[in-house]
């Protein structure tokens, strides 16, 4: 019976970061979780997206000095962060060929396996607020 219960557990987490397209943060997703299921704890929650990002069923979007978020989108591409408001977005879509520096294996003595890239800027609706400020 535990089995099942995990099993869905599991399913409510995946589908509640499918529906979430925001980039949410674990904390964020918890709060969702428990709406359909109050008995869930915030562990299990994070236990689940970990299981999740290892079978890589969802991507984890690392947030320097902030708490990672998560993508529906498995497939490898750019973000952007607003160093206002926090909003994450995708600079391009998943599939989009990604132009990178050549890194020699060889010089860096590391074989790549990945990597992540996240642009910093200001959003469309901080920019519009910073804005009103201004002239107000």
């Amino acid at each position: 019976m535990i089995g099942t219960r995990h099993t869905h557990q599991k399913a409510i987490v995946r589908q509640t970061v499918y529906q979430m397209h925001n980039h949410p943060s674990a904390e964020e997703i918890y709060e969702k979780v428990i709406e359909q299921c109050p008995t869930v704890s915030r562990a299990t929650v994070y236990r689940i997206l970990n299981q999740l990002v290892d079978c890589k069923e969802i991507l984890r979007v690392p947030i320097p000095n902030g708490a990672d978020r998560f993508d529906y989108q498995t497939g490898e591409h750019v973000h952007i962060r607003c160093i206002c408001c926090g909003r994450i977005d995708d600079l391009c879509a998943p599939g989009t060929p990604v132009q990178l520096p050549e890194l020699p294996e060889s010089q860096h003595q590391y074989r790549i396996t990945g990597y992540t890239i996240l642009y910093e800027g200001i959003c469309k609706t901080c920019q519009q607020k910073q804005e009103e400020l201004l002239w107000n």
